[in-house]
């Protein structure tokens, strides 16, 4: 029985249920368009936040549009977007978030909060440019 408890607690120290070393993920694509750090185990009802780094080729035009699946919004609780997109358009089962860039380089946080337990799966995409799939699991 003591050794089911400190397996349990070896395995929480780690971040295997949520906020830890094991739970923290990042993805870059292939092209350098997009560094993403987020959590890919994350809490119920807790906040928590996936950061987009843009690398040189996500920038045209002085601004940068990226789109995100609707489970952002619905599943993974999306709350605020820092900095505010100048625009923000709902369709192709996502939404289009377009920010200005005036610094380089140019990054954006998206705070979340996890409506509810299970798996989510993210898809994120510079336009012009691959998509990232990311699997997020929801812990209770």
């Amino acid at each position: 029985m003591w050794v089911v408890f400190v397996i349990i607690v070896v395995l929480d120290a780690l971040g295997v249920f949520g906020r830890g070393w094991a739970a923290n993920a990042q993805e870059k694509t292939h092209d350098g368009t997009m560094d993403v750090k987020y959590e890919r185990i994350e809490r119920f009802r807790t906040p928590s936040i996936l950061r987009i780094q843009f690398g040189p080729n996500a920038i045209r035009n002085g601004k940068v549009q990226v789109w995100a699946s609707e489970s952002l919004v619905k599943p993974l609780g999306n709350r605020r977007v820092v900095p505010q997109p100048a625009s923000s358009i709902i369709g192709q089962g996502g939404i289009l978030y377009t920010f200005p860039v005036s610094i380089r380089p140019a990054s954006v946080e998206f705070e979340m909060e996890p409506a509810s337990p299970g798996m989510s799966h993210l898809s994120l995409r510079v336009l012009g440019s691959e998509t990232l799939n990311l699997t997020i699991t929801v812990m209770p």
